[in-house]
């Protein structure tokens, strides 16, 4: 199903340095193809969507038209990201029932940017708590509880969308307008939304988690976010604004949503599937450790968009080798995707600490991120077929290691302050 021009992006795109031009860049051809790819299942959605068949086949046959203004908004959506894999996964399992709550989940997330398409009302249900989630923007329906389980109709004028309830209460759904919530962003930040509370979360959790393949997410529960948490985080942004503007940049461009989560097992997590989220455990209190898992986690996305166009090794999926980063071996790219976002984590460290009290500490803490590091290029070197990409992104992340463990001197912890190395990642 998934056709991949030859080098798309061109070699820049497998980089250690952090750049929210390329990352843009990137998210824009990730999308447009979801978008092609999605047009050619308009005739599927007929079977799927009952309710709305020749509303929802128009506008899935119709994505490739949108604009680049409009594939921004979806280009980070998790959301859209999710819900997509969810429908390409439960299809290729023939599990119409599975392909069904996907598709129910997308086309919410399709309906702001791709209004003007729309050639007829779409039927949606509404969640639980008497919201409709619209896209990871925060923006959302709020109809109110006892709206819980009704249909609401979703039609466009001139691309400003426009709702009715069976009950015949009608609206316009547009940034601002009354009956609608838009999610808190981080403070100072463009467009990363810090939420725990949209509806679609807990459900899509277990999906992941039910994934023998992806993350165990059992003791995983989004959280909602606190005064002070959201003060926290904003001054993560603003250290790392100062002491490493590219790769604060470079967050705002690929994490369009951070959601806390209540864990006693996990510190952070990301997924492939969530492109443009990121999961953290609500205690924020520690700066270092905070910043360590934003850097960390946004660098396995950015890292995840690229690889859909260059790849960096030739092994399959499932080929293993030893890593440092996990008990066991495991695969080839897990492999690739720790040397880098631990070498991040740990220059993002040693900037944000540099002559401040935590110097100390903080070069502690990447000493003992590189050294894990250090194997892992190890095994590189002995055991991974590399492509081109793969041979400029390892070797610019083995030129980083050396200069950062110079900057690391003798520090090494007494004791592990960060779960990173104490979890599987």
């Amino acid at each position: 199903m998934t056709t991949i021009e030859t080098d798309p992006v061109g070699a820049e795109a497998a980089t250690f340095r952090p750049s929210a031009d390329n990352h843009a860049e990137v998210a824009d051809l990730l999308v447009a193809l979801r978008l092609r790819q999605l047009a050619t299942l308009a005739g599927i959605s007929r079977r799927l969507w009952p309710e709305s068949p020749g509303a929802v086949a128009d506008v899935l046959a119709r994505l490739p038209e949108l604009a680049a203004p409009q594939r921004v908004l979806l280009a980070n959506d998790p959301f859209f990201h999710a819900s997509f894999t969810g429908l390409v996964a439960a299809l290729r399992g023939h599990d119409h029932a599975a392909a069904r709550r996907s598709l129910a989940r997308l086309i919410p997330t399709l309906l702001r940017p791709a209004a003007r398409l729309l050639t007829g009302p779409i039927a949606l249900e509404i969640g639980p708590g008497g919201t409709l989630g619209l896209n990871a923007s925060g923006l959302r329906l709020r109809l109110g509880a006892d709206a819980a389980g009704q249909t609401v109709l979703i039609g466009a004028a001139d691309g400003v969308l426009e709702w009715r309830l069976d009950r015949l209460r009608r609206g316009t759904i547009a940034p601002g307008r009354p009956g609608c919530r838009s999610t808190e962003l981080v403070a100072g930040t463009r467009a990363t939304a810090f939420d725990g509370e949209d509806e679609r979360l807990p459900q899509m959790l277990v999906e992941i988690g039910s994934d023998p393949s992806g993350f165990a997410t059992e003791t995983v529960a989004p959280a909602t976010p606190t005064v002070a948490m959201r003060e926290q985080l904003a001054g993560c942004f603003d250290r790392l604004g100062r002491c490493w503007p590219e790769a604060r940049a470079e967050i705002e461009a690929a994490v369009r949503l951070i959601v806390p989560m209540r864990s006693e097992r996990t510190s952070a997590f990301s997924n492939t599937a969530w492109q443009g989220a990121i999961f953290l455990r609500d205690d924020f209190a520690d700066p270092l450790f905070l910043i360590e898992r934003l850097v960390h986690e946004s660098s396995h996305v950015r890292l995840n968009a690229v690889m859909v166009f260059s790849p960096l090794h030739h092994h399959a999926w499932d080929d293993r080798v030893d890593s440092p980063f996990r008990a066991g071996p495991r695969p080839v790219t897990g492999l690739i995707h720790g040397a880098f976002v631990f070498t991040r984590a740990a220059e993002a460290l040693l900037r944000v600490a540099r002559d401040t009290p935590a110097e100390h500490r903080a070069a502690a803490q990447a000493g003992a991120l590189l050294d894990k590091v250090e194997n892992a290029l190890a095994t590189v070197r002995s055991a991974v077929r590399l492509t081109a990409h793969g041979e400029r992104l390892t070797g610019e992340i083995a030129a980083a290691h050396a200069a950062l463990l110079e900057q690391c001197g003798d520090a090494r912890p007494t004791e592990n302050p960060s779960d990173y190395l104490l979890e599987e990642i």
